[in-house]
Formats: structure tokens, C-alpha cells, sequence
């Protein structure tokens, strides 16, 4: 165990938390936290980004169905690192995203070592469902790191240290232009014809994202493959994700297109003509490339009703969130089968179809809205260092 004095505690969860950590980390280290000893939960890139890993955070979303077994393997989690906290007496402790276990341990961190300062990125979403934890923020968070706009204003009333510091998905799209070059060479490392229309299919990370979404994908690929033999397919696997995991997901489907992998999730987005995705962070770097997509989201049915009755916003999609209109077409629960998936792409892709040019303009008005000129790290981490 390291018991450097100068020790930060970091608690990122699943494989997009890991990814802003490490991002995190790297802007604070230019600032006067560039000799402090990183410790706590995360994934591969907070390892490789030198910190004390003391729970591996990347097949959190993975886990299987056994509700009683997560949720003990979840309560010793919380008990484990809290212990090390008390032990270790961090000067800051920082929460990425997985509000289920991070407000938990937070609050607990604050209550039991109230010199710790806290920071909490990526603001829990109270505008979507559950508006009442707003008001329990303040008491234990010291600095609250919102990515989306009006989050910032709707925790400040509650009296909540909180700051819009651009959104990172939307700074990564800005600066990563289609480059029809790197698309040719991408999907030809694949086997595909740059000269074909193009779908790439983002299934998602998560264990029941797959299990749900997976096979619908698969058989709405097939379906349009019937009526448009020419138009081509490929499949992006995430980190989190082992080709495994897709053949046991995908059930009686076969998977009947290559597969992407590895981190570059962006440049492969910005090489298909159109994209098919679950519902999360990515459709909004996908709506800020410019790349013309489908969301889709599929739950289990007394889970999609409960959904349905505590939700406070008419989207679920956050580049509709956003800009307060729609964006994308999104295909929820019964609306999510094949022949909607075909007629969308159908419809997004034939000649002389204006949707190029419209999610152009939406792409335009999303980076403006996000402030996506300044690099939100280096803004968090300047607001971080005022609070040590």
C-alpha cells in the first residue's frame, strides 16, 4: 500500500468514466498536482496512466443478472474502499460518473472525513429522473463538474458548487474531422468498399444493452440487407466488450459483418454513412461529427414502464436532450423492431435525401451549445486546483 501524503482518491466507473478519468488526470498533472500519488477504482487507461488501481472498473457494466450476488460484490466494494480512504486520509477525493455507488461513497467519504475535499464529474442526471438527489448534493459535494449546459444553473439554485465546463464528447468531435483518406484506409483494414453506403452498429457496453439490443441489430441488418444487398455493414465492439461476449449476446443472430475494436470509436463513426447506436454518450459524439444516426433502447418491460412514469424529459437521446428538438429519430421499447430500423435507414440514406445537410447543421449548433473551443479538462482542472 502507498501512503504518499500528497494522495488523491479516484473512484471512475465503467468504461466511459474510465476514459474521462484518465483525461482528468493528465490535465491535473500539468497543474500543482503533477507529484500527487493517484489511487482508487478504475479501468485499463487509469492503469496505464500510473495510478494505484485497487478495483478494476472495467466489467462493472458487465456483471451478470444475479441481482443478490451485485449487489453484496457492490456493498463490500464500498465498504473496501472506504476503509482505504479512512486509512489513507486523501486531500481530494474525485467520483467519475456511476452515481449508483459513487453519491453513496461519497457522501459517506464527506461524513466521516470532512477535511477531504470532494468533486464529483459528470453531474448526476436529477433532469431526466430522480430530481430530488439535487437537493442532497451540496451537503456532500465540494465541486460538482456538469458536460451538458443547463445543468449548471439547475444544481446552483439548490445551492450545489457547481460548474459547466464544456463537454468532452463534443470537444473530441470538434477536433476529429471526416477525413476521407482515413475512412478509405479504415474500412478497407475491415474488408469493406469505401464506395459502398456504409452502417456501422453500436450495440453498447453493458451486459443487458447486448442482451437486449444485440439481436434486434442483427436481424434489422439482415432485413436491410434483403432490400439493399449493396450497402454494407460492420460492428464496433467495445473495450469492455470480448468477441466472446457478442457471439453469446447475439443468441440465435450470427454476426455476418466485421468487427471493429479498440478505442478509436470516433474515427469509425466518422467513416460510416450512417450509424445505428444505443442509447449513451456516443450519440452525441455521433451527432457531433455530423455522422447521420438511429437510436434505438430496449428494456425489460415492467422496467421500461417504470422508466416511463418517473422521466422528466420527452427524449432519451441527448443530442434531442440538448438542443430541445429532435435530432434523431429514436426507437424506443415496442418501436424498436427491424422494420423500423429499415425504413429510418431507408430513408436517411436514399438519393437526394436532405439528411446529410440537416444533421450538418445540427452538428453546428450542438458545438456551439457545448462549448466545445475550450478543453473541458483543463477547465476542471483549474477548478479542482482552487479547492486544495
Amino acid at each position: 500500500m502507498n501512503m504518499h501524503l500528497d494522495n488523491i482518491f479516484i473512484s471512475a466507473g465503467e468504461l466511459s468514466g474510465d476514459k474521462y478519468a484518465v483525461e482528468l488526470i493528465e490535465a491535473m498533472r500539468e497543474t500543482k498536482f503533477k507529484n500527487y500519488h493517484f489511487w482508487g477504482m478504475g479501468g485499463f487507461g487509469c492503469l496505464e496512466a500510473g495510478v494505484e488501481i485497487l478495483q478494476d472498473s472495467t466489467y462493472l457494466g458487465s456483471m451478470g443478472a444475479d441481482f443478490l450476488k451485485s449487489l453484496f460484490f457492490f456493498w463490500q466494494l464500498e465498504r473496501r474502499l472506504l476503509a482505504e480512504v479512512l486509512k489513507r486520509k486523501p486531500k481530494l477525493a474525485i467520483f467519475v460518473d456511476y452515481p449508483g455507488l459513487n453519491l453513496r461513497l461519497a457522501e459517506q467519504i464527506k461524513a466521516q472525513l470532512p477535511q477531504c475535499r470532494t468533486v464529483f464529474l459528470v453531474a448526476p442526471q436529477v433532469w431526466a429522473w430522480n430530481e430530488g438527489r439535487k437537493y442532497k448534493l451540496r451537503k456532500f459535494i465540494d465541486l460538482l463538474l456538469c458536460l451538458l449546459p443547463f445543468e449548471e444553473p439547475l444544481h446552483r439554485v439548490t445551492g450545489t458548487n457547481a460548474h459547466f465546463i464544456g463537454n468532452p464528447p463534443a470537444y473530441r468531435a470538434k477536433h476529429k474531422q471526416k477525413d476521407p483518406i482515413e475512412r478509405r484506409a479504415l474500412l478497407q483494414a475491415l474488408g469493406l468498399d469505401p464506395a459502398r453506403k456504409t452502417i456501422i452498429i453500436a450495440p453498447g457496453s453493458r451486459k443487458r444493452e447486448l442482451d437486449l439490443m444485440l439481436p434486434i441489430l442483427l436481424r434489422s441488418a439482415r432485413a436491410l440487407k434483403a432490400l439493399q444487398p449493396d450497402w454494407q455493414f460492420f460492428l464496433l465492439q467495445a473495450p469492455s466488450v470480448t468477441p466472446e461476449m457478442l457471439v453469446q449476446y447475439a443468441g440465435s443472430e450470427s454476426i455476418e459483418m466485421p468487427i471493429a475494436s479498440g478505442y478509436e470509436a470516433l474515427a469509425y463513426m466518422a467513416a460510416a454513412d450512417l450509424a445505428w447506436l444505443t442509447s449513451g454518450t456516443v450519440t452525441l459524439e455521433c451527432a457531433c461529427l455530423g455522422t447521420p444516426l438511429i437510436l434505438g433502447y430496449r428494456e425489460f418491460p415492467f422496467f421500461f414502464w417504470v422508466f416511463e412514469q418517473i422521466r422528466l424529459v420527452p427524449w432519451i437521446g441527448l443530442p434531442n436532450i440538448v438542443l430541445g428538438r429532435q435530432v434523431c429519430v429514436e426507437l424506443l421499447q415496442d418501436d424498436c423492431v427491424p422494420e423500423n430500423w429499415v425504413a429510418g435507414s431507408i430513408e436517411l440514406l436514399a438519393e437526394g435525401s436532405m439528411a446529410l445537410e440537416h444533421f450538418s447543421r445540427d452538428r453546428e449548433a450542438l458545438l456551439k451549445v457545448l462549448e466545445a473551443e475550450v478543453d473541458p479538462f483543463e477547465w476542471a482542472a483549474g477548478l479542482i486546483e482552487q479547492q486544495v
